[in-house]
């Protein structure tokens, strides 16, 4: 059974000044109503991973402190199968990661301020759809290994 947002006010916000904002391990977050599910961390804003599939409206990552550039300020961390899904937009350093075959992460809106819109472990599997403007200094698109 998911868990079913149901949206009785105007916005949900989940907002932290350390780590992740949002964890979804194997488990289904929906929003369902007129409203707003926004998440905004510091070092990512959605970790979904082991099938999980997760819904927002729009996702920040923000890590000022990250001067030495270990990884951190992800939008969106999906591996093992998980499913994300952005209906707005992403702004983080990294908009979104992938891990693992059968991964899938949409964004409706923009991706915007990162270094690298996207990073994309290789798989036979994995999905990216942007329906809105990346837009990043340097790279659009990153394979990693």
């Amino acid at each position: 059974t998911p868990c079913v947002l149901q949206a009785i006010f105007n916005t949900l916000n989940i907002e932290t000044n350390t780590g992740t904002a949002l964890t979804v391990d194997g488990a289904r977050i929906e929003i369902s109503g007129q409203g707003a599910f926004n998440v905004r961390g510091k070092k990512y804003g959605v970790w979904a991973t082991n099938g999980a599939e997760v819904t927002v409206t729009n996702v920040t990552a923000e890590d000022p402190d990250d001067i030495h550039n270990e990884g951190v300020g992800f939008g969106i961390y999906a591996n093992k199968g998980a499913r994300v899904t952005v209906l707005g937009n992403v702004n983080a350093k990294t908009g979104a990661h992938a891990e693992h075959d059968g991964t899938q992460i949409i964004i409706n809106g923009k991706i915007f301020q990162g270094e690298d819109a996207t990073e994309w472990h290789p798989a036979s599997n994995l999905i990216l759809t942007a329906s809105g403007i990346i837009s990043t200094p340097t790279a659009c698109l990153r394979l990693a290994r």
